[in-house]
């Protein structure tokens, strides 16, 4: 589950559902250990609009690394979000500079968590779609080099279902994922997909609580019979405003449908 950081009952009350959660730049991960929840830390940017590129490398390197030694039980670390995407990146998020350059910063990354942390050390995770929710055209180009592919333990996507016909979204895009695995030849960690009730922005169909309940329900089930796919965690935990949104909670913390299905999931 993707989880925000939405107060003291959060942790256990995900504990009840799942048993990794994936955290956007987190603090100390007292809490979720104490809740026995593995943590993946997506570590996302700092952005920049020049890119991958234009980020600065060596301090990326140094922010994993301190974070690592401050948390040694941290499951994974996600190397930057959506680096792909121009929404955070910038026009030419998707230019050969920037893809190139994601390359070398998993390959430091790696080098630095092995150099420090030997066996020790958390997975490394790379984006594989670059954050779109219909082309792995970013992973296709950074996995050229081999260095960079080999040195990374597994490849995270988005497959959002989008806009598309409501039969086909309300699935993901498992084609996606199936492609991704085809030429990567790496497990999948699949680090946000969701079913949007409210607050959709046009970028997601609307779903009723039913719908999410059934959509999350059906691509869990699906994911557990591949034998790649090493997780999924479902964006996300709560709604960030009134009105509905991509949580399984909504705004003041009332359980919808999904998450009772993801109870019945995790119970087995």
């Amino acid at each position: 589950m993707n989880a925000g950081y939405w107060g003291g009952r959060e942790a256990r009350d995900l504990r009840r559902i799942a048993t990794i959660v994936r955290l956007t730049d987190p603090p100390r991960l007292t809490r979720w250990e104490r809740a026995r929840l593995r943590v993946i830390a997506d570590f996302s940017g700092p952005y920049t609009r020049a890119g991958v590129s234009g980020l600065d490398h060596a301090a990326y390197v140094a922010r994993v690394v301190a974070f690592v030694r401050q948390n040694p039980n941290v499951f994974a670390i996600e190397v930057l979000n959506e680096p792909g995407g121009n929404w955070f990146w910038g026009a030419s998020s998707e230019s050969s500079a920037n893809r190139e350059s994601y390359a070398q910063l998993l390959i430091e990354v790696h080098e630095a968590l092995v150099s420090n942390f030997g066996a020790g050390r958390p997975l490394e995770l790379a984006s594989w779609d670059g954050g779109h929710d219909s082309s792995n055209a970013w992973g296709e180009a950074w996995s050229r080099n081999a260095t960079a592919l080999a040195d990374v333990d597994a490849v995270t996507n988005h497959p959002y279902g989008g806009r598309d016909a409501r039969a086909h979204a309300i699935l993901g895009n498992r084609h996606l994922i199936e492609a991704d695995e085809a030429v990567s030849h790496k497990p999948i960690y699949i680090t946000e997909i969701g079913f949007p009730t409210g607050n959709n922005n046009s970028d997601s169909l609307l779903y009723s609580e039913a719908e999410q309940a059934f959509a999350i329900g059906s691509f869990a089930r699906w994911a557990r019979r591949t034998d790649y796919i090493a997780g999924v965690t479902f964006y996300g935990y709560r709604d960030s405003l009134e009105g509905g949104g991509y949580g399984i909670e909504t705004h003041r913390g009332h359980h919808k449908p999904a998450f009772g299905v993801l109870e019945r999931l995790r119970r087995g």
